[in-house]
């Protein structure tokens, strides 16, 4: 008898410390892991890439929620038993942001990747980086301000510069390390400076803005 009372006691003891394991289990959170893409921002010149996450603690497609640039996404797959989520998204040019977030019922966690989708033919267009200022809407003190960018696969007879809308011919431009300089005489306060540059493959612009205060 005591034998078989101890028995029966370990077993109740199982099934409770089970339970428990379960319920404990059941009040955390879900976990998102990001398989593809493995980096973020991912670039590519392809106009759509796949995407696979693992959620974890989820059973059901409808406690997932997902946007790209804003805008719910519903069109992906998810296996319960694995907990494997796939999509193939459509990209738009430069930046995409998707956003993936997980609810079951104790918190909602949310994962955060990037794709920056680039297409061949906008790969051979103009580039412009402004280097001086690097940031728009920097502040100077200086009324006469040497702006300066670099301006590639492009040249100086392709290239137009403007200044609060008012387009300059004053700027020098070397070929060979592909940099533009100009002089901006700014107004006080916001001004806006416009680069855009053409080849063969199409134009770029680029603007920039530099806040003057004395």
């Amino acid at each position: 008898m005591k034998i078989r009372s101890l028995k029966n006691a370990f077993i109740q003891l199982i099934i409770i410390c089970s339970f428990y394991s379960s319920n404990l289990y059941a009040q955390q959170k879900a976990i998102i892991e990001r398989v593809i893409p493995k980096t973020s921002p991912y670039n590519t010149m392809k106009a759509s890439s796949a995407a696979k996450l693992i959620i974890g603690g989820i059973t059901d497609k409808e406690d997932i929620s997902v946007t790209i640039n804003g805008e719910d996404f519903t069109r992906f797959t998810f296996d319960s038993e694995t907990g494997a989520m796939r999509m193939q998204i459509a990209l738009k040019e430069e930046l995409n942001i998707i956003q993936v977030s997980a609810d079951n019922g104790y918190g909602e966690v949310l994962e955060e990747f990037k794709i920056n989708y680039e297409s061949p033919v906008s790969a051979l267009k103009p580039k412009i980086v402004f280097t001086k200022p690097n940031t728009s809407g920097s502040t100077v003190n200086q009324r006469s301000y040497e702006v300066e960018a670099l301006v590639q696969m492009s040249s100086k007879e392709d290239i137009i510069v403007q200044i609060n809308q008012t387009i300059i011919d004053s700027f020098t431009y070397d070929a060979l390390n592909e940099v533009i300089k100009f002089k901006a005489d700014l107004e006080p306060q916001e001004n806006y400076i416009n680069i855009s540059a053409s080849n063969s493959s199409g134009q770029t612009q680029k603007m920039l803005k530099i806040i003057y205060r004395k």
